[in-house]
């Protein structure tokens, strides 16, 4: 039986100013159809994680009775009925991998997904910059190595892509470093200094086959989606204070970019000016773009109530959950994008 282990944090209390971390950890069978493995009669609760803090890299602590379960599940296995032969069998139960958020994603595999080496995938392999004024890494235009070598676009690289490690190669790193204790503190040596992300011995490292899997964390894609959907809409809907292209953006770009049209000019006052980019929408559009969405039409099935977050007096979109996003996505982009065409 192969599972999946999908965790998050939550704050139950989030009518209050009272902050309280609960982590429920689902587990997911993967030896059922597509259709099902992912249903909620087939999702079961394997442990509750409660704690008055985010529990951080001590979650490991939490995690400790459910790895002996699974340690315990892939070298006895537990008795089991088949239904289709009348007889009873030994099955063996292997973690497939964890699904994630980005910050989860690094409490759980040690890797920490923030600074310059962001990347838990290809570590310190991993090329981009610091932005100067807006004080973010960046991996601006590294993605070009990644193309076939007779791409147009990869004329400028010079050099072959980043090479992914193999689990022998990353618990060798590991295999020394301490892991964590329930009053145990620590920081490795070298930890953010551009050297290394590890901030621990993950406990995932304790099952046998762990360092054999080619994947042994996954990121949650509903919320890189949300991420991502929020930062484009916000940014082509121009709404103050949530946008990425700000005053700090456009000096970046100045510095890293050839987008000379994007670049800020002193205005007759003496102050810099902020010239309109393309892809703003002027008012008059974003407020087609919302009466749009708010009388649009969804089929049975979807669980996304469109209307509830559209404001048309401010011209914005407020309150946006997942299911929004992924609605915009996946349906409402493309139509618009079709329609458009149409009326060109």
């Amino acid at each position: 039986m192969r599972l999946s282990l999908c965790a998050d944090g939550i704050n139950h209390y989030t009518l209050s100013s009272r902050s309280y971390s609960i982590w429920p950890v689902v587990g997911t069978p993967y030896n059922l159809l597509p259709e099902m493995c992912m249903t909620t009669p087939f999702m079961f609760l394997t442990c509750v994680i409660s704690d008055p803090k985010n529990p951080k890299n001590k979650i490991d602590v939490y995690w400790q009775p459910l790895i002996d379960e699974l340690k315990e599940l892939w070298e006895v296995g537990v008795k089991t009925y088949d239904v289709s032969t009348g007889h009873t069998f030994q099955m063996k139960v292997a973690l497939m991998w964890t699904i994630n958020e980005c910050p989860a994603y690094g409490m759980l595999s040690g890797w920490t997904t923030n600074g310059q080496l962001v990347c838990p995938v290809f570590m310190k392999q991993q090329k981009g910059l610091r932005l100067r004024n807006g004080g973010k890494f960046s991996c601006f235009d590294c993605r070009r190595c990644f193309l076939l070598r007779n791409h147009a676009f990869r004329r400028i690289v010079i050099g072959s892509p980043p090479r992914r490690l193999f689990g022998e190669e990353l618990y060798a790193e590991v295999e020394y470093y301490p892991m964590v204790s329930k009053n145990g503190d620590f920081v490795i040596l070298g930890f953010k200094k551009n050297e290394y992300n590890w901030t621990k011995k993950s406990i995932f490292w304790e099952l046998p086959y762990c360092q054999h899997q080619l994947l042994r964390h996954n990121l949650n894609v509903m919320h890189i989606e949300q991420n991502f959907f929020k930062n484009i809409i916000n940014t082509i809907m121009d709404l103050y204070g949530k946008t990425k292209d700000n005053a700090k953006s456009r000096m970046d770009v100045a510095e890293v970019c050839d987008r000379p049209e994007l670049h800020l000019h002193p205005g007759s006052s003496g102050k810099p000016v902020k010239p309109k980019a393309k892809f703003v929408l002027p008012v008059d559009k974003r407020r087609e773009l919302c009466e749009w969405v708010k009388e649009f039409q969804m089929p049975d099935g979807y669980w996304s109530n469109l209307r509830n977050i559209v404001d048309s007096n401010e011209a914005k979109f407020n309150n946006m959950k997942s299911p929004n996003c992924h609605v915009f996505m996946e349906t409402l982009l493309p139509l618009h994008l079709v329609r458009s065409q149409m009326m060109c």
